[in-house]
């Protein structure tokens, strides 16, 4: 397709009405392969402007934020937004959920799992990611007052460890009498394969 047709009509600006009357006649039809790559082929080698690039994504992501780019706003403002954003943004770590509330989104999400489909084997979990490790977790600390039982420090990275393994005792998991809170130098003491 030669660039040079459409130079006469450079300058001209089409009445909106117009305009609007095109979109509504296009649509629902959808452009062949042939036309994608005559298009393709035509717009290779072309650079886009920042603005331009700025006004695609505000299009594409529905957002207008790329208009605030080098903008400062004032305290009032940002606090205004700040105001604005709280409950929309991480709403599950400003409030305080309730156990109740907790297992049913739990239940929720094994729900939809299982309807999507899991893998066939069960990985071995010990982490923090279950509710069950987590209270025990809690529970242990609580206990201990949040110091460690070897050193008594307090104020630092506390760990809970299993006085009977996690492993070789799987009945005694979630016991109280089976925990200890050490911090984490404590607890790498702890370990068969640390060298002193």
């Amino acid at each position: 397709m030669p660039i040079g047709i459409y130079e006469h009509k450079k300058g001209y600006k089409r009445n909106p009405e117009i305009g609007k009357k095109i979109s509504q006649s296009k649509m629902g039809h959808s452009v062949s392969a042939e036309t994608r790559k005559k298009i393709s082929e035509y717009r290779k080698g072309k650079k886009h402007t920042e603005e331009y690039k700025n006004k695609m994504r505000i299009i594409m992501t529905g957002r207008d934020a790329y208009w605030m780019k080098g903008k400062k706003l004032s305290e009032e403002t940002r606090k205004k937004i700040s105001e604005g954003h709280k409950g929309l943004i991480s709403w599950h770590k400003d409030k305080n959920l309730s156990e109740e509330h907790k297992s049913k989104i739990s239940k929720a999400h094994k729900k939809r799992w299982d309807k999507i489909g899991r893998k066939k084997y069960k990985r071995y979990i010990h982490s923090t990611k279950t509710i069950k490790y987590k209270q025990w977790r809690t529970a242990v600390f609580k206990r201990d007052n949040f110091t460690c039982q070897k050193c008594g420090i307090t104020k630092c990275c506390l760990e809970a460890h299993h006085i009977k393994s996690w492993a070789k005792y799987p009945k005694s998991r979630y016991k109280l009498n089976n925990g200890l809170t050490l911090c984490q130098k404590c607890h790498l003491k702890t370990r068969k394969n640390y060298k002193n």
